[in-house]
């Protein structure tokens, strides 16, 4: 790294930072002034008791501090911070930012304690494999020593909005030799040559880097020939995203044909597309921001019918270059979606044909079995019109299955009844007479394909048949799993009492978000009573005008939402007061807490992981929706098999033994010391028994497990 600047060494105490012996590590000098922990507070209680013992305990194979994350988390949020469990991490945390917008701010003294426990817990720990950072958020002082002093992190994630602070960064990410992903966010500034030396010298040495992610970095022409001999030099990264500046060097071309080890390709260049010809390696193709005119149009034909293993190919437009009439020669498309056999999911623009040119996509798509399918990419507002025809096509050529079109606005119910869309969005933004909203929300309960209910009204007109009808959708529905309701201005009580209960009701709403201008005191309450008692939303956004109100959430909410295992995530727009910080804390602590749980449920049923904690979370968790899907992502099954891996896995530890064996009471197997008075003992229990007994414990209950 070359010459440094002299380091002091403070003594911070052992057990504090969960080191098992005073720690003495180096900190730059010019990084930050060390506070004293004896006197460092979280942002709701003073919880330095939490935070003593060991690192790891001599009969643990996790570092302790996996216990006291919620202890921790109050120290972060200074920094706006926090340590959660990931899938994939292998026991270990990720520490992410957190959107703690709706807090007061802390004070630079708090700030500057929060950050130096940063950095010793990066100094000092080795737990943490992941780190997802955004420095354009007020993390400028966390891009110092610590990086390159833990050994590790295997993922990092910033977004820098300081040219100065991204060379310390990429400086330090050089030393981190087990780094396996590596993303850069930022859309500002450009790379120089000591960026694009620091990634050279990763790429050159790195025996571990698999992703690489710069989309948003612009690399100047002279310093992207480096870069470009940098990746032909490299044997490991197999996922990679890149800015066009990268591209537009010949060399790269050259690379992208002769690159057997890369699998997964993105970006926003045309030069893709003449070095992924004959490419033999690369699965997944994603080209964003994309203007494809005449001549690309054909190049693009001639990745699609000439890479034999190219399974997912992704193209979207950027608006603001749509600037000419749809060309013939896309349609040579369809000759490849016709003969390939390999490719299973595409997306291509809804602009590139007309409505009745789709047909023979369509048809295509259709009749060819490889094809799981086809998404359309329909952002352009105007183009709205031509959806009717888009649709009779779409059915008339049978592929109405595979086809996806997501969002819906429009009230004909022709339209709406493609199963093609999963979201249908009312509006008055685009339906000026109420009696538009009515007529989509009349229609919802024959839409079982809808899953995504998005409605915008003025809170005057959100009364009477509007609201009963949304009502007795929500609480029949079965199949609507996201609800976003929006209302403007003043509205009436009893509207939003009625909405409320409806969803008490409902069995399906997993993603919930609720903004509104004005929310009675008791209103604000009886949704945190419906938030509490749900066992479907894990997702809520929750966005009230008045503090007050939001204040009333969180306070009520936070009375026994510990005791709820189903919320994963909760967002507040609002301002929450300062007197409602501690339940806030509470509510969010404990959806980062069954997120986490979740998390490490899957590793259990994937296999990663076997241990009593993880077969605890799988205890706690098992009917989470977001299981399953955690599973699919992790194991690479479908939702079937996935679904069947937690059944088995529920049965593996069915047992007395099971229980007795993950929850560290037992190694080997249930035995007994001889009864002094000759009584029954467990051992002696028969299976029936042990099964009943089992049936009314879990493995929570055993103290010691976490």
């Amino acid at each position: 790294m070359g010459t440094q600047a002299c380091h002091s060494y403070p003594v911070w105490p052992a057990n504090l930072l969960g080191t098992s012996s005073g720690a003495t590590l180096p900190v730059s000098r010019n990084s930050f002034t060390t506070p004293a922990l004896e006197d460092t507070k979280g942002c709701f209680t003073a919880p330095r008791s939490g935070l003593t013992g060991p690192a790891r305990q001599p009969s643990s194979k996790h570092c302790q501090i996996v216990s006291r994350v919620s202890v921790w988390n109050e120290l972060l949020c200074h920094a706006r911070l926090q340590l959660r469990e990931v899938c994939g991490t292998r026991g270990q945390l990720a520490l992410v930012a957190a959107d703690t917008r709706c807090l007061p701010k802390p004070t630079e003294e708090k700030k500057t304690q929060a950050v130096a426990l940063v950095h010793w817990l990066l100094a000092a720990h080795r737990c943490v494999a992941a780190v997802d950072i955004s420095v354009s958020e007020g993390h400028d002082e966390l891009i110092r020593d610590p990086f390159w002093a833990n050994s590790s992190i295997e993922t990092l994630k910033f977004d820098s909005g300081s040219i100065e602070n991204r060379q310390n960064l990429f400086t330090f990410v050089s030393f981190l030799g087990r780094l396996e992903e590596l993303e850069c966010t930022t859309y500002r500034g450009c790379a120089d040559d000591c960026l694009v030396g620091a990634l050279g010298s990763l790429l050159r040495s790195t025996t571990s880097l698999r992703s690489l992610k710069l989309s948003a970095l612009r690399v100047e022409k002279k310093w992207a020939y480096h870069l470009v001999e940098d990746l032909s030099s490299n044997s490991t990264v197999k996922e990679l995203s890149l800015h066009a500046s990268v591209a537009d060097c010949t060399t790269f071309q050259e690379y992208l044909q002769c690159a057997v080890n890369l699998t997964s390709l993105s970006g926003s260049l045309e030069a893709i597309l003449t070095g992924l010809i004959g490419n033999a390696s690369i699965t997944d193709v994603r080209l964003e921001d994309f203007w494809v005119e005449w001549e690309s149009a054909e190049l693009v034909f001639k990745v699609l019918a000439q890479n034999p293993l190219l399974r997912n190919f992704h193209l979207t437009f950027s608006m603001c270059t749509l600037f000419s009439e749809p060309s013939s020669n896309y349609r040579l498309w369809v000759a490849a979606l016709e003969e390939t056999g390999a490719l299973e999911e595409v997306t291509l623009p809804i602009d590139i044909l007309r409505p009745q040119e789709w047909e023979a996509v369509f048809r295509a798509v259709s009749t060819n079995e490889s094809i799981k399918r086809v998404t359309i990419q329909q952002d352009n507002v105007p183009l709205r019109s031509s959806l009717p025809e888009l649709c009779r096509v779409l059915r008339e050529s049978g592929a109405d299955g595979k086809a996806l079109l997501r969002s819906c606005i429009t009230d004909d119910i022709d339209v709406l009844s493609c199963k093609a869309f999963t979201l249908a969005l009312a509006s008055w933004r685009f339906f000026p007479d109420t009696a538009q909203v009515l007529k989509v929300v009349r229609y919802l309960p024959s839409l079982s394909h809808i899953t995504s209910l998005k409605l915008e009204v003025k809170a005057t007109d959100f009364v009477g048949e509007l609201v009963s009808t949304l009502a007795e959708y929500i609480r029949s529905t079965c199949t609507l799993q996201k609800l976003s309701l929006q209302t403007w201005g003043q509205g009436e009580s009893d509207s939003w009492k009625a909405f409320v209960q409806s969803l008490s009701e409902n069995e399906s709403v997993e993603k919930l978000e609720v903004f509104a201008c004005t929310v009675t005191h008791d209103n604000a309450e009886g949704f945190a009573d419906l938030v509490h008692a749900s066992r479907t939303i894990s997702t809520l956004g929750f966005n009230v005008s008045c503090p007050c109100e939001v204040g009333a959430f969180v306070r009520r909410l936070s009375q026994a939402v510990r005791n709820n295992y189903t919320l994963l995530n909760i967002v507040f727009h609002g301002e929450v007061p300062r007197n409602s910080v501690t339940n806030w804390f509470t509510v969010w602590d404990t959806a980062r807490r069954n997120a986490g749980l979740v998390a490490l449920a899957a590793e259990f049923v994937a296999g990663s992981r076997r241990d009593g904690y993880c077969a605890q979370a799988l205890e706690l968790v098992s009917s989470h929706p977001a299981l399953v899907k955690e599973i699919t992502k992790l194991a690479a099954v479908t939702e079937t098999e996935a679904s069947a891996m937690v059944k088995k896995r529920l049965g593996d530890i069915a047992s007395m033994l099971a229980f007795m064996q993950k929850a560290g009471i037992v190694k080997n197997k249930l035995e007994c010391h001889p009864p002094v008075d000759k009584q029954l003992q467990l051992d002696d229990l028969n299976e029936d028994c042990l099964r009943l007994l089992r049936s009314f414990l879990k493995i929570s209950d055993v103290r010691g497990v976490m």
